[in-house]
């Protein structure tokens, strides 16, 4: 349970937005648009069904919708229901989602009308393209449902050391601390308010909520799709055409969009948030050349509720992850939860309001990370998460991050447990052993799996098992290997893995030797995948993402086609061709 305060939760601040504004504009999505009040109707009419449906505090709801102004919508009308919302992709493995489903215990599935659904035992509520619910509620309800500070607000699943996603419980309560801080700390200080929103995360996770509780501050809220999302240049396109204000995005998008030449598109913003991975000290440089733009780059956990340090990028000359928001200390402990001396490294544990009520089926994994902790100089112990992450206290007080305690990482702003993915290969049929890890070598991470294999098993039969396994974040460059190499702890030793793969030892099975094409055009692209991905060859069938390639990637890739062979060869090509024969088919067949 979070501990009391006295902030208005979401709900009630979107309730009073709504009366405020009832004709101003809170959603645009494509070709809809929603006023306050044509989305307060959508909300309690969702809200009927729901409570109609039985749904009250404590009782999870999972919606599987793409940006669309059914977000809010379903998210809000949760809510009013009294109930817990749960973002997930309905294009995840049907394993994945059924465990989900089965581990919240969801009691409805709220999906865009004319999805096809095979979940048994879980209730189907459809939205129709304008959020509004396709089912009538068969009864009305006098009374609103107003959320307590300790009711479950919403559940994030993160990557689980165990093999499984774990679910991150937050309540409503923290989520008020966290939207109360924001406005204080980024916006408040602003000389006029901001409006224009841009919904850029992605919907499973928390970042997404914070980019989606701006409409309870009576802001337009702007869906940008996936599509759009990972080409830089239509990015750049959906935030000049919108006049979009506020942009929040990790490094990788922003590097992409750097690297595309649209500095400009990100100098028309007024408040740009980067966040969800660690920040360079080129592209901090980068950021602070963004004239005009309040830029904030912002840390925390999943399990404090979206971010609990900022740092205004232009008050530092090299990287950091600043300082505390107010009611979020950070201690910097030891592994005996002593705190560390004045300038040493130690982990981030964090307490406060922000600290959600922990996981959900996790005992051992809850009891492990929430703990009591006595300050210095205080009777009573606090409720501390460890972050598992590293930070020094600098004299000015700001918090420099120094990676990982343990086996996390993050990439493109997912968080994957390198545990759950050997968990997930070992179970393949074929693979005698296992390791993961994040290789840093290139210009950008790559997360990369090493597999001892049964005579007769393919790399590509083990590809295709994770395919249908993991959702799209978690799949790893694979490497096949005789055997996984123990450290002094007789843990996997992934330091010497990675070394191998540097001297060329680990993939030399998966190279083959270069073959002319008979097309130099053809040629030309496979020396720019190969140099882009950093391979010896490339066949007809690869895709480029599961060879390691990324959103950075494809830009950089792009670059080079437009440079040595069309000028009009567009990011999007790589997105709608992965595979190198359709890519080289789309692109050879531009004037």
């Amino acid at each position: 349970m979070i501990q009391e305060n006295s902030k208005s939760s979401v709900l009630a601040e979107f309730r009073r937005s709504a009366e405020s504004w009832p004709d101003r504009t809170a959603v645009v999505s494509g070709e809809v648009s929603l006023t306050f009040a044509e989305l307060a109707d959508r909300v309690e009419r969702l809200s009927e069904v729901l409570r109609s449906l039985g749904i009250g505090p404590e009782q999870s709801v999972v919606s599987c919708l793409a940006p669309s102004a059914g977000v809010p919508v379903a998210m809000l009308g949760v809510w009013s229901a009294g109930g817990a919302y749960i973002p997930l992709d309905l294009q995840v493995p049907s394993d994945r989602l059924r465990y989900v489903l089965d581990d919240c215990r969801a009691q409805v599935l709220i999906v865009a009308k004319g999805t096809a659904v095979d979940q048994p035992g879980v209730r189907i509520v459809e939205l129709d393209d304008t959020g509004a619910p396709v089912q009538a509620a068969p009864e009305r309800f006098e009374t609103p449902v107003t959320p307590a500070p300790n009711d479950l607000a919403y559940i994030i699943y993160t990557s689980g050391s165990t093999g499984r996603p774990k679910g991150v419980l937050v309540e409503h309560g923290n989520l008020a601390e966290m939207t109360a801080n924001y406005e204080a700390a980024l916006y408040g200080p602003l000389d006029r308010p901001v409006r224009r929103i841009c919904v850029n995360n992605p919907l499973i996770t928390d970042s997404a909520v914070s980019d989606l509780v701006h409409i309870a501050f009576g802001r337009t809220l702007y869906f940008v799709s996936p599509s759009v999302r990972r080409d830089p240049d239509r990015m750049a396109a959906f935030l000049t055409e919108h006049r979009i204000e506020l942009l929040d995005a990790t490094p990788t998008q922003i590097r992409a969009l750097l690297m595309a030449g649209h500095a400009d598109a990100l100098r028309s913003l007024r408040v740009l948030i980067v966040g969800g991975e660690s920040t360079d000290s080129s592209l901090w440089a980068a950021l602070q050349g963004l004239e005009g733009v309040a830029v904030f780059n912002l840390y925390g956990p999943t399990e404090c509720t979206v971010a609990v340090t900022f740092a205004d990028v232009r008050a530092d000359n090299l990287p950091t992850i600043g300082a505390e928001f107010p009611n979020c200390p950070v201690f910097l402990l030891d592994d005996g939860l002593r705190p560390v001396p004045a300038g040493e490294t130690g982990e981030i544990c964090v307490s406060g309001v922000q600290v959600a009520r922990g996981y959900l089926n996790a005992p051992e994994q809850q009891a492990d990370r929430f703990v009591s902790f006595t300050p210095p100089g205080q009777s009573e112990a606090v409720r501390i998460y460890r972050t598992g992450d590293r930070a020094r206290r600098t004299a000015a007080g700001t918090l420099e991050f120094f990676g990982r305690t343990d086996d996390q990482v993050k990439i493109r702003g997912y968080r994957v447990e390198l545990g759950e993915l050997e968990a997930v290969l070992r179970q393949c049929h074929g693979v005698f052993d296992a390791a993961a890890a994040l290789d840093r070598t290139g210009s950008e991470p790559v997360l990369r799996a090493f597999v001892v294999l049964a005579g007769g098993t393919s790399e590509a039969e083990v590809q295709q098992y994770l395919k249908d396994t993991l959702p799209a974040h978690m799949l790893p460059r694979l490497s096949t290997v005789p055997g996984i190499p123990s450290g002094p702890t007789g843990k996997a030793d992934r330091k010497t893995l990675l070394a191998a793969l540097a001297d060329g030892g680990a993939e030399a099975v998966a190279v083959t030797p270069p073959q002319g094409s008979g097309d130099p055009r053809v040629d030309l692209l496979r020396d720019i995948w190969c140099q882009v991905l950093h391979l010896t060859d490339v066949a007809a069938d690869d895709d480029f993402f599961t060879l390691g390639g990324d959103s950075l990637k494809a830009t950089r890739m792009t670059l080079k086609v437009r440079k040595q062979l069309t000028a009009a060869a567009p990011v999007s090509a790589v997105f709608e061709h992965p595979d190198f024969r359709g890519y080289c088919a789309a692109i050879t067949a531009l004037r």
